[in-house]
């Protein structure tokens, strides 16, 4: 189509040709709504932030102080570690270190002991107490030798038992504070007898059950033994610890006392049976044989082996 000017419509009358963009040109963003062309949006990096959802936010800063937290436990606690378990046997090693150290009951007051009052140490003139026989059972051991005949039997009422008479060298009588029994020899310590009587002291319960309450009760008659008829000084050591060989409740005990007489250390083979009767008191057995005598020691166990019960 040809203007009334002999031109084309769009094309300048001058005969040049319509501007246009070079090839490859960049296009111009176009403006905002609202926002005047060529103007960048005003507050940068902070209107950015305004234009972010709150519930992002949130999210955001709470897994930054969950974060923080963390961190902050770790570094508190990193010092609180346990130490290393102590090496094996270390409390015994400081229990006996403890033990061995301290100055007696003169040390420091502190809290009362499970295991009871400490005993107190002897006075002048009494044996040492002994110690706690074994815990397992030891049988009582014949010694060599050849026994006495047996005559009879020694029967005590006052301790509700009876045990073999025994003939020989041994004769009735062994004097207070006995209730029956048997004797040779002299009669001050070491003594030769095989004697009886109700369980020396003057708690009147009966024993109570189970073999450690016989056992507990037979040391303790054991003690009274070594303080009334040994040599003061006397030492004791455990050779036996069983139950009754004749049968019934109660407890036996085995042992030989070392004491010195003149100068010269001697010895003596004993042991004592401990036996529940209908008495209110269990009954007690005491053999002890002096080295001097120990053609007789042959007797102790055949005597241990003989009590019973009336």
């Amino acid at each position: 189509m040809v203007d009334a000017d002999g031109t084309f419509p769009g094309r300048p009358r001058d005969g040049s040709q319509p501007s246009r963009g070079a090839p490859g040109a960049p296009v111009p963003d176009l403006p905002a709504p609202g926002a005047p062309a060529g103007e960048d949006l005003p507050g940068g990096l902070p209107a950015r932030i305004a234009e972010t959802p709150i519930r992002t936010v949130y999210s955001a800063a709470a897994a930054l102080a969950t974060v923080l937290a963390i961190i902050g436990v770790f570094v508190v606690f990193s010092g609180d570690e346990p130490p290393g378990p102590a090496p094996e046997g270390e409390p015994v090693r400081r229990a006996a270190q403890a033990a061995s150290s301290s100055p007696g009951p003169a040390s420091s007051p502190g809290p009362a002991s499970s295991q009871g009052p400490a005993a107190a140490p002897p006075r002048a003139g009494e044996p040492p107490e002994p110690l706690e026989p074994p815990g397992t059972v030891i049988p009582l051991a014949a010694l060599p030798g050849t026994a006495s005949p047996v005559t009879g039997t020694v029967v005590d009422e006052r301790a509700g038992i009876a045990y073999a008479r025994l003939g020989g060298r041994w004769q009735d009588g062994p004097g207070r504070p006995f209730t029956a029994g048997l004797r040779a020899g002299r009669a001050r310590p070491p003594r030769t007898l095989a004697a009886s009587l109700p369980l020396p002291g003057t708690a009147q319960e009966r024993v109570p059950g189970g073999a450690a309450g016989f056992r507990a009760r037979a040391v303790s008659a054991v003690r009274w033994a070594l303080r009334e008829h040994y040599p003061a000084g006397s030492e004791l050591v455990w050779t036996a610890s069983q139950r009754p060989a004749g049968g019934g409740r109660g407890w036996v005990l085995g042992y030989r006392v070392d004491y010195e007489i003149d100068g010269r250390r001697r010895s003596s083979q004993g042991a004592l049976v401990l036996l529940a009767t209908r008495r209110a008191r269990p009954a007690v057995l005491l053999v002890t044989v002096p080295d001097t005598r120990r053609a007789l020691w042959a007797d102790i166990a055949p005597l241990v082996a003989s009590v019973r019960a009336l």
